[in-house]
């Protein structure tokens, strides 16, 4: 399983667009504090991903 689409959507917008959560939050039309919280729930499901497919730090560095 992977990231689901809204998570996902905001972890590229912020990471590869570098587009701040404020702005994120009215394209999205939610508020700052839930795209903190999708952010955040959308980092551990990217992490648990990696793990799953053993993806450690050794793997980019």
């Amino acid at each position: 399983m992977g990231v689901p689409e809204r998570r996902r959507d905001i972890l590229v917008a912020h990471y590869i667009r570098q587009i701040p959560f404020q702005d994120i939050a009215r394209e999205m039309g939610v508020t700052k504090g839930r795209v903190s919280q999708l952010h955040k729930e959308g980092l551990a499901m990217l992490r648990e991903v990696l793990r799953e497919r053993r993806y450690g730090r050794d793997s980019f560095f």
